[in-house]
């Protein structure tokens, strides 16, 4: 066999859901569902639930590296963002199907549940890595926008997205290279698959894949950056620990700022390497094993926020977060850092540039200065936060059907996925530096790199299903389909090195008030605070938060599906399942479908349960970030378990699960041979709505973090914030899609136009938010979207032009109307809202082939180079990166052209 090495330019991703649909697109009556019902054979037009179809070749019109991409770029109301800075939220990017979140959508390969990833989103949510498979690895892709927990199993409340593996044989390959206009972020992808005939008895497919994207940089001035900068070299009355006067000014111009010490804003960098595999072999007249699974190794790197690097105990009005040397005063804590005893000042007074009785150090007539970040980072420094995520799922069974027409299909399965996590160009504040035989710090050897911990989850299940058509009179057909799943879920975290989260010497203040005394001694800092704990950026898994959790459950479930004529179908389905950690549910699901006029207008509607439960993760998790207020200080904030001492101190009550009520109704139009047109309006209300509370800050909750000190907490001297997950209250989410598609026969060529319109708005109907919480909640997505696609084609060309539109949002940056940040506390009145204004894309494909073997393809994503407006006075209150777009929601990476080389044999 011939190998063939592929080749295909592609710019990076489509990070704008382009709401094009599959489903409609050509609709021919072929177009075969895999999921939404049990009975074979039945189409996307005939389903009483809307599905998407989206066939390989779709697939392939989309010139994306990342599988949420693809699947935005052809269908409604699945929107995927782009994070540039957002730790595990940056490699898993967060999506959404119907206004719900990634975590609340079923993922399926070949049919069988995907296992969740271990990274633990923001909001606290996990969801099945998409991005382990490649997009040449499938044979198609259907979306169900409906809840079918019923159906499919907890998670299933917005959908179902069910991946099918390809198994043709042949071979064929694809390369794939790209590159922003910018200049930045060349990507490129090669793939290579191959299917043989297993002794003509079955099939065996492999596919495999690599690729790269480069970063971009997408960032203006940094303004805390040059803030910080500026008023260091322009300090006056700055005073350190013990009296000694503040540096003088060794920045460079802030206007000259470096890459080095800057970091870009924009695509992170990214490699992976996919491998899938999809076999099936006859073993019996009506019987046949199976086995498919994938494996996958992805690398992540990107940037953290910008840190000046200076020492620890320095303050002085204007200059704030620093990495070691916060100012204090303004964040209400007490103005002394505590070491436990008098060895323990003895042996590390050098850090604070003290002698042993309190008086300056003095080294060959150099009064020696408290340890700085700035001597191991002389221009500052950024992070360098890294993910290695190896993805594993192997699924395998044995199905069939007997001679009376019942099939049967057992199978198991295992899937495991670990997220390494590390971190360099940086250090532990609290450790400072060792002590060097003059007396000095040994800045030459500060450890500036940690390996901080992995995440693991792992999932077990096995299932058995049947299904059974009865011979009546009563109806046209009946389907009854049954059967039993059970399932294990582990997940635990790996101890990061002792350096990553180890609280050195330098750390505090308490927020206790101490005194001098024989055990201890208390130093005053003038206004300044001690050091930061942990590998600055993102400390790294403490022995404290270390954690292996599990759980199992079992399912059984009724399906019940009738053609009771030729123009009315009803479907009802029953489930059945018991957890080990929140007890049983059961959720049910009727949904039906009636032709009204034959051949011209259909109707369609639903009404379910659901029920998603929080994952072992989400309810057992800790973890410990850095940040920066609005002022450019910096903070520790750490999301805690509900059962947690900050837990206990703030009354957070236990999670529940989510319970889910979806209604739907649609219509179906089909007005001629080659045109159809499908509306579907849709409700899904949640009621205990989880999501992670606001963040917690001392500042506002002074007495409450005191408390927390009181108890003797792991890290409460440097935490200033808290979070916890949480039930939200109830959430209601409504919308509407309509999806239109026209066939054109020309002369000697074909037009295929398709329309797609998504509108959701998402209102909280119980909760205890703040009025900016709730009114950023209502409005983070924004309420319209809709795509115009052309696919034109002739003889050995074809054309492919797409516009998508994404509407105006709205957001509370937490700014007043002079622009002053002012928290998230204050009324509603007291901001200034601002806007997102929408955006017009327009995307342009041509492929010529060659012969039956080779293609080309050349192609531009915003071609026209559009972006987002520049809002930096909006998105820097709190980001402090150079930011300056809104990054989820609209393409904010410019245009990107790209080009393909496509082979099969």
């Amino acid at each position: 066999m011939k190998k063939l090495l592929l080749l295909s330019a592609s710019l990076s991703t489509l990070v704008i859901a382009d709401l094009a649909v599959a489903q409609q697109q050509g609709q021919e009556d072929d177009t075969i569902t895999v999921i939404g019902s049990r009975v074979k054979g039945r189409t996307a037009l005939d389903s009483n639930v809307p599905v998407d179809v989206i066939q390989a070749d779709e697939l392939a019109a989309t010139p994306s590296l990342n599988m949420k991409d693809a699947i935005a770029a052809v269908s409604p109301s699945y929107v995927v963002n782009r994070n540039a800075i957002g730790d595990g939220n940056s490699l898993i990017r967060t999506s959404s199907l119907r206004g719900l979140n990634n975590g609340e959508i079923l993922t399926l390969l070949n049919g069988k549940r995907m296992h969740r990833n271990a990274v633990i989103h923001t909001a606290g949510w996990q969801s099945a890595d998409v991005g382990s498979l490649s997009v040449n690895a499938l044979k198609s892709i259907s979306i169900l926008r409906d809840g079918a927990a019923a159906q499919y199993g907890a998670d299933a409340v917005a959908g179902v997205i069910n991946l099918t593996l390809d198994d043709a044989e042949g071979i064929s390959g694809q390369a794939q290279f790209g590159q922003y206009y910018a200049g930045d972020g060349f990507s490129y992808d090669l793939a290579s698959k191959v299917g043989i005939s297993l002794a003509d008895r079955g099939f065996l497919t492999v596919t495999v894949g690599y690729g790269k994207t480069d970063a971009t940089d997408r960032a203006t001035r940094h303004l805390n950056a040059a803030d910080q900068i500026l008023q260091w070299n322009n300090q006056q009355n700055g005073t350190l620990t013990g009296g000694a006067l503040a540096y003088d000014g060794q920045f460079q111009d802030p206007a000259e700022l470096d890459s080095d010490t800057i970091a870009p804003f924009g695509v992170n960098e990214e490699s992976h390497f996919t491998a899938t595999w999809n076999m099936a072999m006859e073993v019996g007249e009506n019987s046949e094993v199976y086995a498919f699974g994938n494996v996958s190794q992805k690398h992540h790197k990107e940037p953290f926020n910008f840190r000046a690097g200076l020492p620890i105990g320095y303050s002085t009005p204007g200059v704030g977060g620093n990495s070691g040397a916060s100012r204090i005063v303004t964040l209400g804590m007490n103005d002394y850092i505590y070491l436990n005893g008098r060895q323990a000042f003895n042996e590390n007074a050098y850090l604070l540039g003290l002698n042993t009785d309190g008086t300056p150090l003095v080294i060959d007539g150099v009064t020696q200065r408290a340890f700085s970040g700035h001597f191991t980072h002389p221009n500052g420094y950024n992070p360098w936060f890294e993910m290695d995520s190896q993805d594993i799922g192997a699924y395998a069974g044995f199905r069939g059907d007997l001679d009376n027409g019942l099939t049967y299909d057992f199978s198991g399965s295992i899937g495991r996925n670990r997220v390494d996590n590390s971190i360099s160009d940086t250090h532990n504040p609290s450790l400072g530096g060792a002590k060097l035989s003059d007396g000095s710090i040994d800045y030459a050897n500060v450890q500036t790199a940690f390996y901080i911990g992995s995440q693991v989850n792992v999932e077990r299940s096995i299932g058995a299903d049947f299904s059974y058509s009865v011979d009546t009179d009563a109806v046209d057909n009946l389907n009854v389909a049954f059967g039993a799943q059970y399932r294990t879920e582990q997940y635990y975290n790996v101890v990061g090195d002792k350096n990553s989260w180890f609280t050195g010497p330098a750390a505090g203040p308490n927020l206790a008030t101490f005194a001098a005394t024989d055990e201890g001694i208390a130093l005053n800092l003038e206004g300044g605070r001690g050091a930061n704990v942990g590998s600055d950026g993102f400390g790294g898994f403490s022995p404290d938060t270390y954690f292996n959790a599990n759980r199992s459950n079992y399912a059984l479930y009724l399906d019940v599906e009738a053609d009771v004529n030729e123009d009315f179908n009803i479907a009802v389905a029953g489930r059945y399942e018991d957890f080990t950690d929140f007890g049983d549910t059961f959720s049910w699901k009727v949904a039906a479908r009636y032709q009204l006029v034959e051949d011209l207008i259909g109707v369609r509607g639903a009404a379910s349960t659901g029920f998603h439960a929080p994952t072992v993760a989400q309810i057992n998790n800790t973890q410990v970030r850095t940040g920066f207020r609005a002022d450019g200080s910096q903070t520790q904030t750490g999301t805690f378990t509900s059962d947690s001492v900050p837990g206990g101190v703030f009354g957070i009550g236990t999670i529940s699960p989510e319970l889910a009520r979806n209604l739907s109704l649609g219509f179906i139009f089909t007005p001629g041979d080659n045109t159809n047109i499908t509306v579907d309006l849709f409700q899904v209300k949640l009621t205990n709505a989880l999501a992670t509370t606001p963040t917690f800050d001392v500042v506002d909750y002074p007495n409450e973090f005191a408390a927390i000190a009181a108890a003797g907490f792991q890290g409460a001297s440097t935490l200033t914030g808290v979070s916890f997950p949480t039930n939200q209250g109830s959430r209601r989410t409504r919308g509407i899609e309509i999806v239109a598609t026209h066939n054109i026969d020309l002369e000697s060529s074909s037009l295929r136009l398709t329309v797609a319109y998504a509108h959701v708005k998402v209102k909280m109907l119980e909760h205890d938010l703040s009025e900016r919480s709730l009114f950023n909640t209502e409005n983070t997505t924004s309420p319209h979207r809709a795509t115009l696609t052309a696919n034109w084609s002739m003889d050995n060309w074809s054309v492919m032009g797409r516009g998508r539109w994404v509407a105006t949002r709205k957001l509370n940056a937490g700014l007043d109307d002079a622009g002053v940040y002012i928290g998230s506390n204050q009324p509603l009145e007291a901001y200034r809202i601002d806007e997102q204004p929408g955006r017009v894309f327009f995307d342009l494909a041509i492929t010529y082939d060659v012969n039956e073997q080779f293609s080309v393809t050349v192609g531009a994503n915003n071609m026209l180079n559009t972006f987002p407006k520049s809002q930096p006075e909006v998105v820097e209150t709190s980001q402090k990166r150079g930011r300056q777009f809104l990054s989820d929601g609209l393409d904010w990476q410019g245009g990107q052209y790209y080009a393909r080389v496509k082979a099969n044999f």
